[in-house]
């Protein structure tokens, strides 16, 4: 999930394919879930565009907890 978070925290200002991000990362193993997983966090968004779901960076989390940054710092954290 980490993975995923990275390369499109790394790349924020494009949308990737499940496929594309697969591509990037060697296929990592449950991939569909840790990108199921990061939309209902709403760290990626999601968006489907003729049969296929694009995926970009939305809002940075600190991924040792998985909390947003932007709760963090409502929290004085």
């Amino acid at each position: 999930m980490r993975l995923a978070y990275q390369f499109l925290a790394e790349n924020r200002d494009l949308a990737y394919s499940q496929k594309e991000i697969e591509e990037e990362l060697g296929e990592p193993e449950e991939l569909d879930e840790a990108l199921s997983t990061l939309t209902r966090l709403r760290a990626v968004g999601c968006r489907g565009i003729g049969g296929t779901y694009y995926f970009t960076f939305q809002q940075e989390f600190d991924t040792g907890t998985w909390l947003s940054k932007k709760h963090l710092a409502n929290q004085g954290g």
